[in-house]
């Protein structure tokens, strides 16, 4: 492969040509994720059908829930009885949190096929490590809430974080499924080996809330098809990101 800038010799995994400084056409193409919605969205039609109970079970007893704290949840302050009742929420959060998590340890394993309930029960014994992971974002957002409170500028600064932290962490699950290694590790790795494809991830994120947020309707049934694909995309373009060993 050559740069089409340059004519300079390119490994299959440059990003960036080190000759003139151009970006490679691995973003735009093998790394597309227009262009992976296009593949992944036959490919799962073809299995629809086998994954409407994990995709029962992941809706109604980990997403719903997932929602009804968020929705219970008013904004409080850091102090007095009110932080009381934040760490409250939020423990209850970190407990549930992880249960959404652990479908990353099937999916990571079979690109297609039927997911089953017995799959999903068969990883709860991974529940302490994705327990850390949703520590580790609790840990994030409660010190993004301490630090800008009540500055009406930081409060842009946090919302900018809040949208931006998604994108950062979005393939630590699938990560820490294939490798086992700590969460906090994953993270950080994340941070500092996959900035050329933050924005990549950021769409994928905005992209997957909303085909979620059409999945509730009616009455949550549609989160039985979208949530299935949602660990679907998400493990099919972190396998294209370990091809092209953007990351180990």
């Amino acid at each position: 492969m050559r740069c089409k800038h340059c004519n300079n010799n390119l490994q299959p995994t440059q990003i960036w040509c080190e000759s003139c400084g151009h970006q490679t056409e691995l973003l735009k193409k093998e790394l597309s994720v227009r262009t992976l919605i296009k593949e992944i969205i036959p490919r799962y039609k073809e299995n629809i059908n086998n994954n409407y109970g994990i995709g029962f079970l992941l809706a109604y007893a980990v997403l719903l829930p997932i929602l009804a704290l968020v929705f219970m949840h008013s904004e409080v302050s850091l102090t007095g009885r009110s932080f009381i009742d934040y760490l409250i929420y939020n423990l209850l959060f970190i407990i549930i949190t992880p249960f959404a998590f652990l479908p990353f340890y099937i999916f990571e394993k079979q690109e297609n096929g039927r997911v089953s309930i017995k799959d999903y029960i068969s990883v709860l014994k991974y529940y302490p490590a994705m327990l850390m992971f949703a520590f580790a974002n609790f840990l994030f957002y409660f010190a993004v809430k301490y630090i800008c409170i009540g500055d009406p500028i930081l409060n842009l600064v946090r919302v900018v974080l809040v949208l931006y932290w998604p994108a950062i962490v979005l393939p630590v699950p699938f990560l820490v499924s294939k490798t086992g290694q700590n969460p906090f590790k994953v993270i950080y790795k994340c941070y500092k080996k996959l900035g050329d494809v933050r924005w990549k991830f950021f769409f994928i994120w905005t992209f997957l809330l909303l085909v979620n947020f059409l999945g509730l309707v009616p009455a949550g049934l549609g989160l039985l098809v979208t949530l299935p694909f949602t660990y679907t995309f998400i493990s099919a373009y972190m396998r294209k990101i370990i091809t092209y060993n953007l990351i180990d």
